[in-house]
């Protein structure tokens, strides 16, 4: 150990740390020569090279500070010791280094003191330690009576060849300054001992901040040359702003402690991102780089407060993003709802010691299991931000009269803080279309009550607030496909000639594609999927359906049935082709706007041309004429999605009317879809990478982390939708602090009626009271030490039979009683609260397996007992 080695230096014996070795004679013998030189001891004459090695060590105090690496004990390879004292040349002889000699004579040795050393900042910062002093702690008792103080040595200066520097506060110098003259222990009382060693300890304390303060100085220093440095800000600047969190989270907490590690809020969100995609990923990427731990990122998401309902606190910040805003049309907004299937399910919740998994939309609960989660989400026209902003549990889908209390809400919470909600989108479920008939119908009768007319068709009033509500183009036209799967289709040409359209012909033209190799196929997107998409479950996708109503099989279609081309199918075929190309332009008329439009005219923004507005005119002509043939019974002639197509062509041309007076001539159609809602549908079920289909205990944290992130919100594959670039307007750190109040939620599950008296001369009431009672009293949350207590509520005589026969039933061992008995006399007493007329109060939920949750008691003790409190959960095996 370095504690027991001494200094070779002649005159010097110091065993004080840092001490060095000498250096490698094989490696470097002129440094070697010049170190054993400097040491100039008599011992080496008779000492090999190799002896000298093993056996030398020179100690700190005889190099200069330039001899050591900044900010380090270590000595540079070219340090040679020259602070050495004054003595005469012992004439030591280098018999075997005669040849290798080198001349230190221009290293003078300098006249100095072994005592404390002067530290400056730029000295290395063990040149304040003593070099008296010894390496192991001793308390005060335990050492020699003999033992002297730290002192220096009488006469000796320090002189470490800086003009103007001072001695370091040493030992002797701290009792100096108090003028105290005594120098040995022996001559201190206890109490001055303590104080002493308090002095040392504080003494050791400053010089340990100092070092540190001066650490971080160059620390800074060093960062503010950094950033000046202009190829530093240049490869930064490159850098997307995740980038720069993580590399300035890499350097900040370089070196530092798992517990003295800091991270900004942006650097959790991007850590949850990570942890929430691939927790064995995150795992390892946290042993190879500084990130937060796995406990850190649950307690963040704790802390975010998301519950089923309206979130006010998100309108609460959208005011404030919105207040921002200095150009009115990113104002411009739509809303759009969808419900997404869930995994029936109950957990129970400890830390919040209720049970979810039931109907719950934020203010009511009921004891329906939910199994679908619906979610209402607003996104901007032009501006590409979107925000969910509820969301509810529902069974099966979501009542009609629950989707217009909402809608109602979330438009007037909207435009109190400067949104202008201008269309609504959702698909065509039972309960949504019943829910804008209910909008509608109520617009239409508040109008008349007002000013004795109508007003405009498919317009939703609320307030002063008018919107125009659409149906998802992408739902509408996998409907039209699903129809014409088994129904042939009836419509009038621009001639007024009716037409028919079959999905045979279709199968047809795909039977001839197949026949002409895969490498010439006229129809290359076209599977078996397409022709049939019930086989393999792609009824639902959208693009097997968009895919087939395309201008590619259309003129395919056309040129099979042309007798110009051989006509290998009927001549019918060709308004089966007429229609598949109607439905090309219609779709591509409400969903363009936004990237390459492809060459098609209808795809560009809507205002650039007349195209749309005459296509829009042409279609509602067209489905407002169309029926299907019924092959069957229950067949429709018009099913829904006709009259969804007529008023949702009908809506767009209201909305460039809106628009226009607004003063926009331009807009993209495709924001009026719910696309963003499907990809937020998708990543919600990818977050759970192999558990895609969460619980409702799952949902709120899976919800959590999307809405954290706006970088999270990646395309999800195999999504039934184009992918969007919208962004989340806020990020749930605005409102991380901001509590959710949950006592406006009420049950509609109401317990029973308490009754005004149990029946006395029942016996099976008298029992359930005797058994309900001595259960009460085993759970309560104090032992009962009052001896008042203790007398009134447990029966301690032979148990009677009118209360206590079923607890003696219960019992394993009739002569050892385990349960307890309760004194049936205290709870008939006239008290505050009797507790056997409000045991049938308590609201009881059943959960897993026969496990009763009591989630609240309405019992109160009674005033003249001190212990009477009554356990607010209670769980007790049926």
């Amino acid at each position: 150990m370095q504690g027991n080695k001494t200094c070779s230096v002649s005159g010097c014996a110091a065993r004080v740390k840092p001490i060095f070795a000498f250096p490698h004679p094989k490696r470097g013998l002129d440094r070697f020569m010049a170190w054993v030189k400097a040491a100039n001891n008599p011992k080496f004459a008779a000492l090999t090279n190799a002896q000298i090695y093993r056996r030398g060590y020179i100690c700190f105090q005889h190099f200069r500070p330039e001899d050591f690496v900044p900010e380090s004990q270590r000595l540079r390879r070219s340090a040679v010791p020259t602070i050495l004292p004054s003595r005469a040349d012992t004439g030591i002889s280098l018999r075997s280094l005669e040849a290798n000699q080198i001349d230190v004579a221009d290293v003078g040795p300098q006249t100095i003191d072994l005592t404390y050393l002067s530290p400056k900042k730029e000295w290395p910062y063990f040149y304040a330690i003593s070099s008296l002093s010894p390496r192991k702690r001793r308390s005060p008792s335990s050492q020699s009576l003999d033992t002297e103080l730290e002192t220096p040595r009488a006469g000796g200066t320090c002189s470490s060849g800086i003009p103007g520097q001072q001695q370091n506060f040493g030992a002797g110098n701290i009792l100096d300054r108090i003028g105290v003259k005594k120098r040995r222990l022996i001559d201190f009382t206890p109490s001055e001992q303590k104080l002493y060693g308090e002095a040392k300890r504080l003494q050791r304390q400053v010089g340990r901040l100092q070092r540190q303060a001066q650490k971080r100085k160059n620390a800074l220093h060093s960062a503010r040359k950094l950033l000046r440095d202009r190829r530093f800000v240049e490869l930064i600047e490159g850098l997307s702003p995740v980038q720069q969190r993580f590399f300035e989270n890499q350097i900040r907490n370089v070196n530092r402690k798992p517990k003295g590690r800091s991270f900004t809020f942006e650097e959790k969100a991007d850590a949850i991102a990570i942890w929430k995609n691939g927790p064995k990923t995150y795992k390892l990427l946290s042993k190879m780089f500084t990130l937060p731990s796995i406990d850190t990122l649950r307690a963040t998401l704790n802390r975010v407060p998301i519950e089923p309902g309206i979130n006010k606190p998100i309108f609460e910040v959208l005011g404030k993003q919105v207040s921002r805003k200095m150009d009115p049309k990113y104002n411009l907004c739509t809303l759009i709802f969808d419900e997404m299937s869930i995994q029936p399910h109950l957990d129970y919740l400890p830390c919040e010691d209720r049970v979810v998994g039931f109907e719950d939309d934020g203010t009511t609960r009921t004891k329906k299991i939910a199994d679908h989660v619906c979610v209402f989400m607003l996104r901007g026209i032009f501006g590409r931000w979107k925000q969910p902003v509820a969301f509810a549990f529902c069974k099966n889908s979501m009542p009609a009269v629950n989707i217009v209390r909402f809608y109602k809400e979330i438009v007037k919470e909207a435009t109190a803080i400067g949104l202008n909600i201008i269309a609504s989108v959702c698909d065509q479920g039972t309960t949504n279309s019943a829910a804008i008939d209910m909008l509608l119908q109520d617009t239409k009768r508040r109008a008349i009550l007002e000013n004795g007319t109508g007003i405009k068709e498919n317009v939703i009033r609320i307030g002063d607030h008018e919107i125009i509500p659409l149906f998802d183009p992408p739902h509408l036209l996998k409907s039209m496909r699903n129809n014409l799967l088994t129904k042939d289709l009836l419509y009038l040409d621009k001639a007024g000639v009716e037409r028919r359209a079959s999905w045979s012909f279709f199968e047809r033209a795909y039977g001839l594609d197949q026949m002409l190799g895969e490498n010439v196929r006229m129809m290359p997107k076209i599977t078996i999927d397409h022709v049939k998409p019930n086989l393999r479950g792609k009824k639902m996708k959208v693009r097997y359906a968009s895919q087939v109503f395309s201008r590619g099989v259309s003129s395919f279609m056309n040129f099979c049935s042309d007798r110009r081309f051989g006509g290998s199918l009927p001549l019918d075929a060709q308004y089966t082709s007429d229609f598949f190309l109607f439905m090309d332009s219609v779709f591509d008329s409400v969903n363009g706007g936004f990237g390459d439009c492809g060459g098609k005219n209808l795809r560009k923004l809507v205002g650039v041309n007349n195209y749309h507005h005459s296509c829009w005119l042409e279609g509602k002509r067209m489905f407002s004429n169309m029926r299907f043939e019924p092959r069957k019974a229950g067949d429709q002639a018009k099913p829904p999605v006709l009259q969804g197509w007529y008023r949702t062509l009908n809506g767009f041309m209201i909305i460039k009317e809106t628009l226009k007076k607004l003063g926009y001539n331009f807009f993209p159609a495709r924001a009026f879809n719910q696309d963003p809602l499907e990809n937020f549908f998708g990543q919600l079920r990818q977050y759970g990478v192999r558990y895609t289909n969460p619980t409702c205990r799952a949902f709120v944290p899976f919800y959590k982390s999307l809405v954290m992130k706006n970088f999270c919100s990646y395309h999800s594959r195999g999504s039934n939708c184009e992918q969007d670039d919208d962004s989340f307007m806020v990020t749930i750190r605005e409102f991380l602090g901001l509590q959710i109040n949950r006592k406006c939620i009420e049950d509609q599950w109401k317990p029973p009626p308490v009754p005004d008296r149990v029946s006395k001369d029942n016996i099976y009431d008298q029992n359930i009271i005797g058994y309900i009672g001595g259960f009460l009293v085993k759970h309560m949350p104090k032992p009962l030490d009052c001896e008042i207590c203790r007398c009134n509520l447990i029966h301690n005589g032979v148990p009677d039979i009118q209360y206590h026969g079923l607890v003696e039933k219960k019992e394993y061992d009739g002569e050892n009683r385990r349960l307890q008995y309760t004194n049936v006399e205290f709870p008939t007493q006239p008290v505050e609260a009797d507790i056997v007329n409000n045991i049938q109060a308590l609201e009881i939920v059943f959960y897993s397996e026969g496990i009763l949750w009591i989630p609240s008691c309405p019992v109160l003790p009674p005033p003249h007992c001190c212990h009477l409190v009554v356990a607010p959960n209670l769980k007790f095996q049926m």
